[in-house]
């Protein structure tokens, strides 16, 4: 077997390959991604490496994906990667070759970049990625450790119970403008130096670009929560990530099919909600760049945001554990998915000492299409 990089000529291989169903929490999805296989990766670098398991011409038994960025961690800015999308066929021969040539090639591209820190993310509902990486293993193999670093939720709002829920009368939302950056910018991004940031933005210049090559920015799409007096309380960005990859859903099962039912059963008049269909692709709208105050700020940037989609859209937003500003409601009809992000240690190493953090850490600046 060899593993080789992947080039442009690979694309439908990979698709096809990559197409496998993603099961867990009772939804099987199929992805697709309308620009390309490798459109997702240009999202947040320039600098992206598929790897391709192959045995034969044209038959891939596995693949992953190295992606590096300008970040920050520890208050220094530096290069950091994120290992993402790995795809292995369940047979052993597949995964000994595997885990035999990877690790110097994780090994070979990290240094050629002088990257030292390596991040991955894994699904809390995904056992069998759970049980092949997370737990302990033989020594002997070399392997890259996860050491989980933060634990994070991704939340699905598809609309809220016929319950009283008012707003908040004294602040109102207004669209973000071109001239707001600045402001944006030091709204987002104060206390800098202490998270780890995947990108890193110097200044308003370097973010203002990144948005710029963001598929389908508007500044429209950016809200602003404020008062009369132009204090800002929250500040969040909506997109439509179907312009990039979409989620056709293969299969409902316990209780995310008890959902079905039940969105379905709530589509009554002027009851915001959503719908999710087999055989059809998810119809979302997520939330990114967001901060607000308090939980009472977040949960209106969720109201405002249910007014703007159309059902069967629904809201989805990420928020790591730290951040004890984003607590949702209970108005609220929603899903939760929970994850953790992981630092790659080689084997013979420990984790350094910001590993080990306290609920008062600030969250990781990390957006939930770059995981």
């Amino acid at each position: 077997m060899n593993l080789r990089q992947a080039i442009a000529a690979d694309e439908p291989l990979l698709s096809q390959f990559f197409s496998s169903s993603l099961a867990g929490s009772g939804l099987e999805l199929h992805e697709t991604r309308p620009k390309g296989f490798f459109s997702k990766y240009h999202l947040g670098s320039k600098d992206s490496t598929t790897y391709i398991l192959e045995d034969t011409p044209g038959e891939i038994l596995g693949t992953a994906t190295m992606t590096f960025v300008n970040g920050a961690f520890e208050g220094k800015p530096q290069t950091i990667g994120y290992a993402s999308d790995l795809r292995i066929a369940p047979t052993r021969r597949a995964i000994l070759a595997w885990t035999q040539q990877f690790n110097d090639v994780f090994q070979e591209i990290c240094t050629q970049r002088q990257c030292e820190r390596v991040f991955s993310t894994v699904l809390k509902n995904q056992t069998q990625a759970a049980n092949a990486l997370l737990r302990p293993r033989n020594q002997r193999r070399n392997l890259p450790r996860y050491c989980l670093y933060r634990n994070f939720s991704v939340h699905a709002v598809f609309g809220k119970w016929p319950l009283p829920l008012k707003g908040t009368p004294a602040l109102r939302v207004r669209p973000g403008t071109e001239s707001d950056i600045n402001r944006i910018f030091n709204y987002l991004y104060d206390h800098r130096e202490q998270n780890l940031h995947f990108p890193y933005f110097r200044n308003a210049e370097t973010f203002n670009d990144f948005l710029n090559h963001w598929p389908g920015f508007s500044w429209d799409s950016f809200h602003i929560l404020h008062n009369s007096k132009d204090d800002w309380f929250g500040v969040w960005y909506e997109w439509n990530p179907g312009l990039v990859f979409e989620w056709n859903v293969l299969k409902l099962q316990g209780r995310m099919e008890l959902l079905g039912h039940l969105l379905r059963w709530l589509a009554l008049p002027n009851w915001r909600r959503a719908k999710i269909h087999v055989g059809k692709f998810l119809s979302m709208k997520w939330i990114l760049f967001c901060r607000c105050q308090n939980p009472d700020n977040f949960n209106e940037i969720i109201r405002q945001a249910l007014t703007r989609t159309q059902p069967p859209e629904f809201l989805v937003m990420h928020s790591f554990e730290e951040d004890q500003t984003k607590v949702l409601d209970s108005h609220w009809i929603s899903a939760e998915l929970k994850g953790g992000l992981y630092g790659l240690i080689e084997a013979d190493k420990s984790p350094s000492g910001s590993f080990f953090h306290s609920p008062t850490d600030r969250a990781p600046l990390w957006e939930l299409p770059l995981i």
